[in-house]
């Protein structure tokens, strides 16, 4: 979890992910990578470091808790790295208060 700008929540890194899913196959699959939106560049070489290095599957965002709204201008680069590297980008919009009521 990246939401250290939006939240200013602690990370859990993309490498703790690949591990659980490398060490553990037959409990995990393939893991999300997820990335602080807000990273800018850094952000990017991060999401392309989690796909090509650490073999997750896509990037997940939750814009509510990450403080970010996915059709902003300035996210594109993000959508356009994950679209050029043909790996999904999951927008999480809901949070678990919405299920709790």
């Amino acid at each position: 979890m990246d939401a250290e700008h939006g939240a200013a929540g602690g990370i859990y890194s993309n490498e703790q992910v690949a591990a659980l899913s490398r060490d553990f196959p037959d409990v995990f699959l393939p893991g999300w990578a997820m990335v602080d939106p807000w990273r800018g560049r850094k952000g990017l070489e991060t999401i392309e470091h989690a796909i090509k290095t650490l073999g997750l599957i896509g990037v997940k965002y939750q814009p509510p808790v990450q403080g970010f709204s996915p059709n902003d201008r300035q996210f594109y680069p993000i959508w356009i790295c994950c679209s050029r590297s043909a790996r999904p980008a999951l927008i999480h919009c809901g949070s678990e208060r919405d299920w709790r009521g």
